[in-house]
């Protein structure tokens, strides 16, 4: 029997989903005679050729069929979709040969994209060629591809600016100076770090701007401060302005993005060669100042332990829970401590107790424990305070409100309260923050390797 070598598909490289499309469509097609003259006949040999980089392994992984199977017209178009999902190859064809004792011998011919040998970047003295080589998607010995490479721009900037060069700028130039071997290029130009003349702080009405200014990590430039404006800096502050601002009961502080940002300007407009400095301003919303309220807590019957309370426990009312803490005890844990009543409300602080509670369950082995507050905002009037007194005397709450008001009412220091009124009037009115936790103990957790 002649001997027969027909090219069964090919395809160049594309889109990978438009590649998929045009596969599927193909198995629908009707046959061409030579093709059909392969289908059904049993695979006696694979050859691969045109791998360079790539390893045979990664091709085999990538074919759906074996010596000894049967060619399959949806098998040579699955072989073809695989192989370039690989991201390795821009050209793919697969030819087949019949032998003269009616086996076929496969040839898959393959043309591997272009790596990346080398990345080089020209210009960089204020910031390691390593540490920018770190912030690009590749590296030697990848794939080129030239979106990527055009992308590293921006990352190289951004890395830059993040150091305080807000000027710098990039270019990249790729070339292929050894068959399928390409080299990728970025021209550095730095600019230089540019000092900050000025911090304003606006948007505040009680907090002072100038203790503000003082937690900041970027400082003016001055006899002892270089001032060097740093993009990353900029943004850190601005968690520090917030934080502060909590620690002094200003729970619903914001900073404002449309009057917050820095701008580039001439030292001295009629004199360009004095240079360029940054005009950083912030603008902190502080809302309004929150007190202490008290602290209340109870247990999830739901989320209780299994430990203390199995399952075939019928009794889920909230007294006859057994959990790993009382309220008590948990609520002894805490910084914030009911004689704080009408102190302002830190925010720190309050953070720092809902982690005394993650805390205390964890080193008893319940890392899974939630902690969920709630919070009620009271007006310090005597009105409100005869209501929580009152609610302090139930004993069976009808309902949900009024559970929470007894919980409020036994949380809260209403004697303190009462005279804090009594003798500064300015407290009343003010709006204590009362928290109110929620525990979900769950179950022990175990080490499982």
């Amino acid at each position: 029997m002649k001997s027969i070598l027909v090219k069964l598909l090919s395809y160049r490289f594309i889109s990978l989903s438009l590649v998929a499309a045009i596969m599927v469509a193909m198995v629908f097609l009707p046959a061409h005679s030579e093709r059909k003259s392969f289908i059904g006949k049993k695979i006696s040999k694979i050859d691969l050729y045109g791998l360079v980089s790539v390893s045979e392994d990664i091709v085999y992984d990538a074919l759906p069929f074996r010596r000894g199977d049967v060619v399959k017209e949806t098998s040579i178009n699955e072989a073809i979709v695989n192989l370039f999902a690989t991201g390795d190859f821009e050209d793919v064809e697969i030819r087949a040969k019949l032998l003269d004792d009616g086996t076929v011998l496969l040839s898959i011919i393959l043309d591997e994209l272009p790596r990346i040998k080398d990345i080089i970047i020209i210009g960089e003295q204020e910031i390691y060629e390593a540490d920018l080589k770190a912030v690009l998607p590749f590296k030697e010995g990848d794939v080129f591809h030239e979106q990527k490479a055009a992308d590293g721009i921006g990352l190289i900037k951004d890395k830059y600016r993040g150091d305080g060069f807000l000027l710098a700028d990039v270019w990249v130039r790729s070339e292929e100076k050894t068959s399928g071997a390409v080299t990728i290029t970025y021209l550095v130009d730095e600019g230089q770090n540019i000092p900050i003349s000025r911090i304003n702080i606006t948007g505040t009405k009680k907090i002072s701007p100038v203790e503000l200014l003082d937690i900041l990590e970027q400082k003016e430039e001055g006899f002892l401060e270089d001032g060097i404006f740093r993009d990353t800096k900029f943004e850190e502050d601005k968690f520090k302005i917030l934080a502060y601002a909590k620690t002094l009961g200003y729970v619903d502080a914001e900073i404002d993005p449309a009057g917050t940002g820095y701008e580039i300007r001439w030292r001295n407009p009629k004199k360009p060669e004095e240079g360029r400095v940054v005009v950083v301003t912030y603008r902190l919303v502080e809302g309004d100042i929150r007190y202490f309220g008290g602290y209340s807590l109870e247990h999830d019957p739901l989320g209780i332990n299994q430990e203390f309370n199995p399952p075939e426990r019928k009794k889920k009312a909230r007294e006859d829970l057994n959990p790993v803490f009382t309220p008590e005890q948990l609520i002894s844990y805490l910084e914030f401590e009911p004689s704080d009543a009408g102190s302002v409300f830190d925010e720190g602080k309050y953070f720092r107790d809902r982690n005394s509670l993650q805390q205390a369950y964890s080193t008893h082995g319940y890392v899974f424990a939630q902690v969920q507050p709630s919070y009620t905002n009271i007006p310090l009037t005597e009105e409100n305070l005869d209501k929580y007194e009152a609610c302090q005397k139930f004993e069976n709450p009808p309902d949900d409100a009024s559970r929470r008001c007894m919980q409020i009412g036994k949380s809260i220091d209403i004697p303190k309260l009462r005279k804090l009124i009594k003798t500064d009037p300015k407290m009343r009115g003010r709006v204590l923050r009362h928290v109110h936790f929620e525990v979900r103990e769950n179950n022990l957790a175990y080490i499982e390797n």
